[in-house]
């Protein structure tokens, strides 16, 4: 296999380094279903597992990968953060998962 999703933890302090959760191989021809799986399954299970909260969910711009990140940030949930500034056009939301926060 020549490709994997990686999973990285990175902590915003100078000189801090990243430091790998997971990589988990993949044919890259994974749905945006499959993917979708894998990040509920990080969210859900390993930061739960590892005590560690999720920020933020990147991926390299693939349309797959761009199409779970979709998904997973339009999760029905019963709360949410929510900026609208009509006058700067702002509209941001972001769903808080119990047990987990935000997820941008």
């Amino acid at each position: 296999m020549n490709y994997v999703h990686v999973y990285i933890l990175q902590v915003p302090l100078p000189k801090f380094p990243l430091v790998i959760i997971t990589l988990i191989p993949n044919n890259g021809r994974d749905s945006a279903n499959t993917i979708t799986n894998l990040y509920k399954k990080l969210l859900l299970v390993i930061t739960s597992q590892l005590n560690i909260s999720i920020i933020l969910i990147g991926s390299d711009g693939a349309a797959a990968e761009f199409k779970a990140q979709s998904i997973i940030i339009n999760i029905q949930t019963t709360n949410k953060i929510e900026i609208i500034d009509l006058t700067k056009n702002i509209n941001f939301n972001c769903s808080i998962l119990s047990n987990i926060g935000s997820v941008l």
